[in-house]
């Protein structure tokens, strides 16, 4: 053959396939008969001993049920504010803390990021027809 593809037959493809494929398989085998030769059974027993434990672990960890978390916090109101607003100066009165402190929880602090990212999304654009 010349390389060209014309020039390829059918079963010439498929039975490099096969073999190929059986090629690879047979390799595989001969590896796993020949480490497992090599691997001792101590080696085995701390393999299956740590494969054990991180089931447990995982679970240990599906069967925990986590804290149900409420949509909305507590009510805000002109007094809550106001109190917020008296402990902080209170506490400190620097830049980043104020920032940090102005939601109060994650549902508010939500509602605000969704809003800047509006903001600062540029519009549409409007295709001209031509």
């Amino acid at each position: 053959p010349d390389g060209t593809p014309k020039d390829i037959r059918g079963w010439a493809l498929l039975l490099t396939i096969f073999f190929a494929e059986h090629s690879y398989l047979l390799i595989r085998w001969a590896v796993h008969v020949g480490i497992s030769k090599i691997d001792s059974p101590g080696r085995q027993k701390e393999r299956r001993d740590r494969y054990l434990v991180r089931q447990r672990y995982f679970s240990e960890s599906l069967s925990q049920t986590l804290p149900q978390v409420g949509k909305f916090g507590e009510k805000i109101t002109r007094e809550s504010l106001e109190e917020e607003a008296r402990q902080s100066s209170l506490k400190s009165s620097r830049i980043e803390d104020r920032f940090w402190a102005r939601q109060r929880n994650w549902h508010e602090t939500a509602q605000v990021g969704a809003g800047l990212i509006d903001r600062a999304a540029p519009p549409p654009e409007v295709k001209k027809m031509q």
